[in-house]
C-alpha cells in the first residue's frame, strides 16, 4: 500500500464511522 492509499483507506473508514453514527 501507498501513503496515498492509507490516507485514502482512513478517510473511507471515517466515513463509515460518521455514517454508522447516525444511523444509531
Amino acid at each position: 500500500l501507498t501513503g496515498e492509499s492509507v490516507k485514502n483507506d482512513q478517510i473511507v473508514h471515517r466515513i463509515a464511522e460518521a455514517t454508522n453514527n447516525k444511523a444509531k
